[in-house]
């Protein structure tokens, strides 16, 4: 195994431990009524995987590409396969108040997309138009009302979010790469989670993504 495959499956299997706690049965991120839920792996620079949960087999179904939209002001979004609640969640620093990464859930007249910001550091060149990634900072109108915090040390690390009370069959889960890239399906085995999954805060168990 490579030192950046291992790097990256251990990190998520520090994600293991992580359980966030749903605000409501239909907080941002959750799926609109009647859509499909879905697990979803993204980072910053345009690899995104998703699989849509089948209620009569109890289980997700293939890894599909979540393809990259660039929003109308600038930002990196990937698109989703359902209509989702939409809204704010930030995602702060391992032991800090500082907001490193956002995300947005919005709705166009196709499906769901998820905003995927990331602070960008002071100096740096404008950022380019179209954006080639995430690192484009926040928009001035982000207001968060859910706050989750990543987990790994910086350059290697990641964040999960909830959306939905926490059962595969009723929820959406978020799982964000920050500061480097998903590997393709073909040469890594993506973690996705499992049915067994807990509701609300408890162990989490996870199966093959891929």
């Amino acid at each position: 195994m490579s030192t950046r495959v291992y790097a990256f499956v251990s990190t998520l299997i520090v994600l293991l431990g992580v359980s966030t706690a749903p605000v409501s049965a239909q907080n941002a991120g959750d799926s609109q009524v009647g859509q499909d839920q879905f697990t979803i792996i993204f980072d910053e620079v345009g690899n995104g995987f998703y699989r849509v949960f089948n209620a009569h087999t109890g289980g997700y179904g293939p890894s599909t590409p979540a393809h990259v939209v660039i929003s109308g002001d600038n930002f990196f979004s990937y698109r989703l396969p359902v209509f989702v609640v939409e809204g704010d969640v930030a995602v702060r620093e391992p032991g800090s108040l500082t907001i490193d990464d956002g995300i947005r859930f919005v709705n166009d007249l196709q499906s769901g997309l998820v905003h995927f910001y990331s602070d960008r550091e002071p100096g740096l060149p404008p950022v380019p138009v179209p954006t080639t990634n995430a690192d484009t900072g926040f928009p001035s109108y982000f207001t968060p009302t859910v706050f989750i915090d990543e987990v790994g040390a910086e350059g290697n690390n990641g964040f999960q979010y909830v959306g939905g009370p926490g059962n595969p069959a009723d929820s959406n889960f978020y799982n964000g790469i920050s500061d480097r890239a998903v590997p393709e399906p073909s040469s890594i085995v993506l973690f996705g989670l499992g049915v067994a999954a807990l509701i609300g805060r408890g162990v989490r168990r996870w199966k093959l993504f891929a």
